[in-house]
């Protein structure tokens, strides 16, 4: 069963800024090198957001972290995490839909795009035992095998949110897929991490979709992270069909259960305030 999130634009919020975090700060100054500065409200919420999660202690656990539903789509490429660093291009110049406050969207077919960013290459803070990926979708998709975020070298790094089969499925430096649990709809917030060699959790909007204790790692994955698709080896592996993507994240492992239960909820609690703020 299909179907799409609706939100509601806020006219306020509850917390408005006086002067941005530092943090912020470089990601507006990205977008104004770009022509494409936001306007102050939205700007607003944009930093309300970021300030969330580093006053949670998230955004030091961060490797990438893109967020897509903004005002306009050239500022939607820039790696929020480190500006200019693994921000995302076109290799394939396929152009994938994109849509303001949105994100993109695949086709299923040939869309793709890349992080530039590889987990063995370019990973600070996640290691081969500590890593997880998030995505939130806007748009609900039924389909098969897809990912949002994914690579493989023959050890996959990978988040497929919702299978053909309706389970969570990862794959973190290893050649199998790992069964996260049922999960019945993918709109908002889906996250996968690895908290060690044996220990594996799907998340969806906070709550747990359920565990695997199989996939030992070897090593990392070293080829670069697609987003609409798996980089498999250079060539794309499952593209999305109507997924869309409004953020998307990678970073460290989750604490274990309850601590990666609440961690889980309050990162889907940072974002969902967002992304009602700057509803279309």
């Amino acid at each position: 069963m299909s179907g799409t999130v609706e939100y509601r634009r806020q006219t306020t919020v509850s917390k408005v800024s006086v002067g941005y975090c530092d943090e912020f700060q470089a990601v507006y100054d990205a977008m104004d090198v770009l022509g494409n500065a936001p306007g102050a409200t939205e700007a607003d919420y944009m930093n309300t957001m970021v300030s969330d999660l580093v006053d949670g202690g998230y955004w030091a656990r961060m490797d990438i972290l893109y967020i897509t539903a903004v005002h306009e789509a050239a500022s939607a490429v820039i790696n929020w995490k480190n500006p200019g660093t693994s921000n995302i291009t076109d290799p394939g110049s396929t152009n994938p839909a994109w849509t303001a406050w949105l994100g993109y969207n695949g086709d299923n077919a040939s869309d793709y795009l890349s992080t530039n960013f590889s987990p063995k290459s370019d990973g600070v803070n996640i290691s081969i035992n500590s890593c997880s990926l998030g995505s939130w979708q806007t748009a609900d998709y039924a389909g098969g095998n897809d990912n949002t975020i994914g690579a493989s070298d023959g050890r996959g790094f990978k988040l497929m949110p919702k299978t053909g089969g309706g389970s969570l499925y990862a794959m973190f430096n290893t050649g199998g897929l790992l069964d996260l649990g049922t999960n019945a709809s993918q709109l908002g917030l889906s996250i996968a991490t690895r908290r060690s060699s044996t220990d594996t959790q799907g998340y969806q909007n906070g709550v747990s979709t359920g565990t695997a204790v199989g996939g030992v790692p070897s090593d990392e994955t070293d080829v670069d992270l697609y987003i609409l698709a798996s980089n498999e080896g250079g060539a794309t592996g499952f593209c999305p069909d109507s997924y869309q993507l409004a953020i998307i994240f990678c970073m460290d492992g989750l604490a274990s259960d309850p601590g990666g239960a609440a961690e889980a909820l309050d990162l889907y609690n940072i974002f969902n305030t967002y992304m009602t703020a700057v509803a279309p």
